[in-house]
């Protein structure tokens, strides 16, 4: 929702996403008026409305933006959207794993030094797996972060088999 709303800003355009949230906010309001006086739901259904809504507020906005812009396809936003699900969820697997088995076996983590040196090692193994997979499934928008370091004259060394895989 809220990259949406900053390509709405980029595009000038900061009425659009103001007056959808207005009136989203009005939605939510009555909508958990409804959940918990009419319904008789518990006061856990103010989270569900928001979660709803702000889901609404999501799918409005994307389709008003995709108008704005000449229209998206389910392609050019879906398999980078997978793609990059894929790679988060093999970081979670990647920061999962070590930061147990170095907790549980190596590190006493009651120790503040410990537990810095356990989180740094546990960060750069997440951020590698990430950025390995984003460049092992192709994820396109990871180039332009690869770009950006190129022009900062940071070096990054990526093995050749997986630069051409």
């Amino acid at each position: 929702m809220y990259l949406i709303t900053r390509a709405f800003y980029a595009l000038k355009d900061t009425l659009t996403p103001i007056k959808i949230s207005v009136l989203t906010i009005i939605v939510n309001i009555i909508m958990s008026v409804i959940f918990i006086k009419i319904l008789g739901l518990g006061i856990w259904s103010i989270a569900l409305a928001y979660s709803l809504i702000s889901l609404i507020d999501m799918f409005v906005l994307f389709y008003l933006l995709a108008k704005k812009v000449g229209g998206f396809t389910l392609r050019s936003v879906f398999i980078p959207f997978i793609k990059i699900s894929y790679s988060a969820l093999f970081m979670g697997i990647f920061l999962y794993v070590p930061l147990k088995l170095l907790d549980k076996y190596v590190f006493d983590t009651t120790r503040t030094i410990n537990l810095l040196v356990l989180t740094f090692i546990v960060c750069v193994a997440g951020s590698t797996s990430y950025l390995l997979f984003t460049k092992l499934l192709k994820v396109e928008e990871i180039e332009l972060f690869y770009r950006v370091l190129k022009k900062l004259n940071f070096k990054v060394n990526i093995p050749s088999h997986i630069e051409n895989a």
